[in-house]
């Protein structure tokens, strides 16, 4: 407590109250210049910055268990610390929210065809999502073809690898002989030479629908 408020706290103990109210016209003038009087009356004229500083003061102290509604130097400092914290926050520029990156058209095939990779390998996402998310789009068909082509090429030239041309090849005798399979205890089985090829339900529909991207299916 500076020398100032002292005095009033004297005189209030004494019971003078005449020579309490004459200091008490000193607490602006001494308050002013004090930091934070300094700050707030930067940061709107005075008599405005004097208004919004009573607001909080009576709110706080009018009601103080020692000395209601006396007015102290401390007690507006404490006052305008407060104001100065809220402008300060009040006044923060809002976090820059950056834009979203433009992924090109062969960008987003890349990663809907890495998404497609990540299905194939998961047992909980079934055939038919599968099949259901190629067929929503030109991006998702070229991304499927993709996804199952071993080495990245441009979508434009994507051509069918010798594992897909091999499953057509067999996939196109078995039709022609017996007919379009059917799966069996989770297998399809394909008959080629006299030796049977079984295929898991999810390998044989991932080949067959590959095969007939290409138009390998006669």
């Amino acid at each position: 407590m500076n020398v100032l408020d002292q005095e009033i706290v004297l005189a209030l103990q004494e019971g003078n109250q005449a020579a309490a109210d004459a200091l008490k016209k000193r607490v602006y003038y001494e308050f002013w210049q004090t930091p934070e009087g300094e700050a707030l009356s930067r940061s709107a004229d005075r008599d405005a910055a004097l208004d919004r500083l009573l607001i909080v003061f009576e709110d706080r102290y009018a009601d103080a268990p020692v000395y209601p509604g006396v007015l102290f130097i401390h007690r507006l400092v404490d006052c305008a610390t407060d104001l100065l914290r809220t402008e300060i926050h009040e006044s923060a520029p809002e976090p820059e929210i950056e834009a979203p990156v433009q992924m090109s058209d062969e960008e987003e095939i890349e990663a809907l065809a890495q998404q497609f990779r990540d299905d194939i390998n998961d047992p909980n996402v079934t055939a038919a999502a599968i099949r259901q998310r190629r067929d929503s789009s030109v991006k998702h068909r070229k991304a499927w073809i993709l996804a199952n082509t071993p080495d990245f090429v441009p979508t434009s030239q994507v051509l069918p690898n010798s594992e897909v041309k091999s499953f057509a090849h067999l996939l196109n005798d078995e039709i022609q002989q017996r007919g379009v399979p059917k799966p069996r205890a989770g297998f399809y089985t394909i008959t080629a030479n006299g030796k049977a090829y079984e295929y898991p339900v999810a390998e044989y529909l991932r080949l067959s629908n590959l095969a007939a991207e290409f138009n390998l299916i006669k």
